[in-house]
């Protein structure tokens, strides 16, 4: 399935499962598809399993964490930034609050 065919299957969807999508895609193709998560989610769930926090961060309005099967993080993107304050792991305000948060629920 190449980009065209991949991004419209994900947009003829209710609920959309993404994983790791954003790997293979040049920048321009990343932004094109943040702005489709953005529509979908204003009518659908859309899921995405990711390690990229900074797209998630762009692209979505809530933002879930799991470790070990279970939910550690549910809130905003805002949120999650906060959480990484004086943490020294990542190179960017959303990875800190990322890594920050897991740090803590695997010790």
């Amino acid at each position: 399935m190449d980009d065209d065919e991949l991004i419209a299957a994900l947009a003829a969807g209710d609920d959309t499962a993404l994983r790791e999508l954003f790997l293979r895609h040049a920048p321009e193709r990343r932004v094109q598809f943040r702005a489709l998560m953005r529509s979908l989610g204003e009518s659908a769930t859309v899921v995405v399993s990711t390690h990229l926090v900074e797209d998630v961060g762009a692209a979505c309005s809530e933002v879930a964490l799991m470790s070990g099967g279970k939910i550690v993080f549910r809130g905003t993107p805002g949120e999650l930034t906060a959480r990484g304050e004086g943490h020294g792991v990542g190179d960017a305000p959303l990875e800190r609050g990322y890594s920050a948060v897991l740090s803590a629920a695997r010790s």
